[in-house]
C-alpha cells in the first residue's frame, strides 16, 4: 500500500494514548464522545491525513481478507490503515461502523499494542 503522507513522528504515549481510547470506545460505542475524541486527537497528530482516493481501495483488499496479517505491517502502515477507512467513510457512508463491527479495528489496535510494547521511547 502507497500512501503519499506524510510520516508523523508519534511517540509511543501517543499510540497508547490512542489505543486506550479505542478501548473506551469498545465499552461507549460509536455514537459516544469517546469516539469523538479519538477522532479529534488522531486529527491532530496528522495520524489522518489527505490522500488519494485509490489508495482506499488497495487497503480494502486487505480489509476483506480475513487471513491478511496485520502484525506484520509497521506503526505508520497501521497509521495509514486508519487514515483510509476514516478517508472512505466521507465516500462510502458507513465504513466506520463497518470497520468496528469487523474487528478490523480491533486488529489494527491489537498490532499496534504489540508493537508499541517494543518501543523505547
Amino acid at each position: 500500500m502507497s500512501f503519499e503522507m506524510e510520516k508523523p513522528n508519534l511517540a509511543k504515549a501517543q499510540y497508547q494514548h490512542f489505543i486506550c481510547l479505542y478501548r473506551q470506545v469498545k465499552q461507549d460505542g460509536l455514537e459516544s464522545h469517546t469516539f469523538n475524541q479519538l477522532l479529534r486527537d488522531m486529527y491532530e497528530a496528522d495520524v489522518i491525513a489527505p490522500f488519494d482516493y485509490t489508495d482506499w481501495q488497495t487497503a480494502r483488499a486487505a480489509w476483506n481478507n480475513p487471513s491478511y496479517n496485520f502484525n506484520a505491517l509497521t506503526l505508520f502502515e497501521l497509521q495509514q490503515h486508519l487514515n483510509a477507512i476514516f478517508y472512505a467513510d466521507r465516500f462510502e457512508e458507513g465504513t466506520i461502523v463497518s470497520a468496528f463491527n469487523s474487528g478490523l479495528f480491533e486488529k489494527i489496535f491489537n498490532s499496534m499494542e504489540q508493537q508499541i510494547q517494543a518501543l523505547q521511547n
